[in-house]
């Protein structure tokens, strides 16, 4: 149940040993949260979505999927914080050179502490909160990292994994950093608030990004999916769960049909995969109630103009700002607009 990334992907890997699959998807189009809407020419994603990995056997697998393209990009990024575009992941003069002086001067302070007389062993680092303070100090993570993760997540950095910003700013090399830091400093090497911008945070990283739109890799699982039998039903209203009977009872085209099944794989919100079910548990439901759901609302805005800015993603953690960031799909892929637009 659930025609997303996730149930694609396992429908393709099982499909290939032999196994028959049925997937089950309630919206018209395969993809989740990973898909695209098209507009007068225009391909419009459901927010940004990149592919990118360390696991050089995962990237071979789908780098070889059948009739997929996929781009490799280096990240370009910029942070909108007092009053300025500045790189991100950022580079530390950038930053404090933008903050009023005071501010500036007791980061520098704090960092050159976290430095000198660091306390905690890399080895307990778990949360975010102490993943960030562990490289940066406790004033940078103040003003950089709680206000926009705190408002993108509507969580405290100090509930989120720690592996989640060793993903998003993939470790720092003190010695590198302040080896470049110090020698911008030296050759008065300052970097443009300016959205054109072209230079690169040197750990920016790299992913991949299909030529059409993201809905592009869904539709690659699907279609190597089906060569190997398996069979996808978009549309479909899922009625209830039986695991007395192990059966699936499903309206498609307006007619009810029952699936009987050896396993059941949901990638659907789990409130709604237990609802489904002939199954009941208090403690389970306990756990349910603890869990929250966040909506995300996406605002496609058209300009008359060639460009924006030259990055793929722009951040506003600023409280006062109601958007959390923007994205410029041009710079994605050029196919995505018209030509000539």
């Amino acid at each position: 149940m659930g025609g997303g990334i996730s149930g694609l992907s396992f429908a393709k890997r099982i499909s290939e040993e032999g196994y028959s699959v049925l997937i089950l998807e309630k919206e018209k189009n395969l993809g989740g949260l990973s898909r695209s809407i098209h507009h007068n020419g225009f391909s419009l994603d459901f927010c940004a979505h990149r592919f990118h990995t360390k696991n050089l056997a995962l990237l071979k697998d789908i780098l070889s999927l059948p009739d997929l393209k996929m781009v490799k990009h280096l990240k370009k990024s910029r942070i909108y914080m007092f009053g300025k575009y500045l790189k991100y992941p950022f580079e530390l003069q950038n930053l404090l050179r933008a903050m009023p002086l005071h501010l500036s001067f007791l980061c520098v302070a704090s960092f050159a502490k976290n430095l000198i007389f660091k306390r905690s062993n890399k080895k307990s680092i778990e949360s975010y909160k102490d993943w960030f303070i562990y490289f940066y100090g406790k004033r940078l993570y103040e003003v950089m990292c709680l206000p926009y993760t705190s408002k993108i997540w509507d969580i405290d950095p100090s509930e989120i994994s720690a592996d989640w910003a060793e993903q998003r700013f993939q470790g720092e090399n003190m010695r590198k950093l302040i080896k470049r830091i110090i020698k911008k400093l030296l050759t008065l090497n300052f970097s443009s608030y300016r959205l054109e911008d072209e230079s690169l945070v040197p750990d920016g990283g790299e992913f991949y990004y299909p030529h059409k739109g993201i809905y592009e890799l869904p539709e690659a699982f699907a279609n190597a999916a089906k060569s190997n039998d398996a069979e996808i039903l978009c549309s479909v209203e899922v009625l209830s769960v039986s695991r007395a009977n192990k059966t699936v009872s499903y309206k498609y085209n307006g007619t009810t049909h029952i699936a009987e099944y050896n396993n059941v794989v949901s990638t659907i919100p789990l409130h709604t995969f237990y609802e489904l079910q002939d199954f009941k548990d208090n403690i389970v439901e306990e756990s349910l109630s603890k869990l929250k759901y966040m909506d995300i609302i996406f605002v496609f805005v058209f300009l008359n103009r060639d460009s924006l800015s030259n990055d793929h993603w722009l951040y506003f953690p600023d409280k006062d700002i109601v958007f959390n960031r923007a994205v410029e799909f041009k710079n994605w892929s050029a196919q995505m607009c018209p030509r000539d637009m």
